[in-house]
């Protein structure tokens, strides 16, 4: 997400996110560029949910606002009653100082259903189509206000033409199946909808893979529901024709050393918000399991101590397209290119000397398998379809470390999941 300089943006916050921001009627909005000295955006003001900023100089590759609350005698910021929020690019611009306003939610529940056809929205989900994603998940949407100044008599706005707007989303899902036989897991919805296509080929084992036939395609349906839990008091929102690129990461020295899968991509936003009731779910009881007991097999070698491995789908989603016959004006997404790669760091020992791979040019097999039945997966490149196409030094605690990175030829790549009843 990138905010543009010289644009003024409504920045909504969620007050739950703040510590006992309750009982604090003001709060201070502080700003950090790039890791640097914090800036105090807004010294004092109403704790409303949300406040305008008109971004300013200079760029940041990563920016993120801190919403702090003051104390109602002293007035003083309340360093332990303060939440930073997700990082954000600012980028240079025009300076035309237009007006947007991108609205984020805190999701307390998700539904996903794949569309029946494509293109079309569902318009009726269930309890069984939970979306039990992780932290960090969001909705959010750009409103598409074009402001319209007829010359007439004295200083006078004619009333602005509303468009469709774009939802984007990110839904992060830990990587466990349904825990039974035949049951793939909630995350098998995005992934479809990444361009990849799901196959049978042995009872209970299914194979997602890259697919370039847009028959092949699917787009889903998402629900999102935010605030009061109560009876038609929280705020839904639907986004349909989406589809997503993903990332899988499987880090070993992470505070939550599971395996992710990140899916960020876009659909439609035609409807404002209205207030709902959530869903009445039961909540899956697979085992998310922790990164240990893997087999790995990097280019003929099986005992790489790795450190983080990733997996980008490098799908590039495009549209929405256009479809002037429609209410909304827009149709359904579509995808540019698949461009899938990997990177990985492991331990430095003498059994891990790669260069002379990455110096021929070879290319080998790559792949990586965790979990028991019915609860495995493995992903895994095609015979001598992986490549090395970076590598580098690095360090994790004191102990040398290698950083390969490469790409995977022809698309050959597969997501293997493995429901079969245990043995």
């Amino acid at each position: 997400m990138s905010l543009t300089i010289g644009t003024t943006y409504v920045i909504n916050y969620n007050i739950n996110n703040v510590p006992n921001s309750a009982i604090s009627d003001f709060i201070m909005v502080r700003l950090q560029r790039d890791g640097g000295e914090w800036e105090t955006i807004i010294e004092s003001m109403q704790n409303a949910g949300s406040f305008e900023w008109l971004v300013t100089s200079p760029a940041a590759d990563s920016a993120v606002f801190e919403i702090s609350c003051l104390d109602n005698l002293t007035g003083l910021r309340d360093s332990d009653r303060s939440f930073v929020g997700d990082p954000f690019e600012i980028e240079l611009g025009d300076g035309g100082g237009s007006m947007s306003s991108r609205h984020f939610t805190a999701l307390s529940q998700v539904m996903a259903k794949l569309q029946a056809t494509f293109g079309t929205k569902e318009s009726t989900l269930a309890a069984s189509d939970a979306a039990e994603v992780m932290e960090g998940s969001k909705f959010s949407f750009t409103p598409n206000a074009a402001a319209v100044k007829l010359l007439g008599a004295g200083f006078s706005q004619n009333p602005s033409v509303i468009g469709p707007s774009i939802g984007d989303l990110t839904l992060v899902y830990p990587m466990r199946t349904g825990g039974v036989a035949d049951s793939v897991g909630q995350w098998d919805i995005p992934l479809q909808c990444c361009g990849y296509s799901k196959t049978e080929s042995t009872a209970n084992i299914y194979t997602f893979a890259p697919s370039s036939l847009q028959s092949v395609w699917k787009d889903c349906t998402i629900e999102g529901f935010s605030g009061n839990r109560d009876t038609a008091k929280s705020f839904k929102r639907v986004i349909y024709n989406c589809m997503f690129n993903y990332k899988i990461t499987l880090d070993f020295k992470a505070e939550e050393p599971i395996a992710k899968i990140e899916f960020t991509g876009k659909g439609v936003y035609d409807a404002a918000a209205s207030l709902a009731t959530q869903y009445t779910i039961t909540k899956s009881v697979a085992s998310i399991l922790a990164l240990k007991g893997l087999t790995i097999n990097v280019f003929g070698d099986t005992d790489y101590d790795l450190c983080l491995f990733e997996l980008d789908g490098g799908v590039e989603v495009v549209g929405p397209m256009l479809k002037p016959t429609d209410s909304h004006g827009l149709g359904y997404m579509g995808i540019k290119q698949m461009l899938p790669k990997w990177r990985l760091v492991a331990y430095k020992d003498s059994d891990t000397v790669p260069e002379t791979t990455y110096h021929a040019g070879t290319a080998g097999t790559l792949s990586l398998s965790w979990g028991a039945c019915p609860n495995k997966t493995t992903i895994a490149s095609g015979a001598s379809k992986a490549q090395i196409t970076g590598i580098q030094d690095g360090d994790q605690d004191g102990a040398e470390t290698v950083e390969l990175s490469g790409i995977f030829l022809d698309n050959s790549l597969s997501i293997v999941v493995d429901t079969n009843a245990a043995a």
